[in-house]
């Protein structure tokens, strides 16, 4: 197996291991989540376009991503993104695999194998750590 397929099941391992870990995460009082934190994935699912558009959703940009990693990258990186659509199917004629949309609950999804769809989880979702006594008992 070549190294960038080795690199992209392992990236696909570890997505779906945050999937499988859903709703046990726990973040450090004050400190800001890491951005495969704050996404469940789901497996096989497609965002259906244009009744999502129709609902206000807003359709953001699309490109080619080398992994699905990067594709949740950029979401946390873009301004009023909270859903990630990756193609895995990784065919050569296609331009592009990653498409962003901010969806603020208005998106609609349905089955569709070769998926994955990265949705960012309410901020109520993530359970914060406690803060640890001070030692001094202050």
């Amino acid at each position: 197996m070549e190294y960038s397929r080795k690199v992209w099941w392992l990236s696909l391992l570890l997505l779906s291991a945050c999937d499988a870990s859903q709703g046990d995460e726990k973040l450090v009082q004050g400190a800001e989540p890491v951005c495969e934190d704050i996404f469940t994935i789901h497996h096989n699912l497609i965002i259906r376009t244009k009744e999502s558009l129709e609902n206000k959703a807003v359709f953001l940009d699309s490109f080619m991503a080398d992994q699905a990693v990067t594709c949740l990258e950029t979401c946390c990186a873009t301004d009023g993104c909270d859903t990630a659509v990756f193609s895995e199917s990784g065919r050569a004629d296609s331009s592009r695999n990653c498409y962003l949309f901010g969806c603020q609950g208005r998106c609609s999804f349905t089955g569709h194998s070769g998926y994955l769809i990265m949705i960012k989880r309410d901020p109520s979702e993530l359970t914060p750590l406690p803060t640890e006594p001070d030692p001094s008992g202050q």
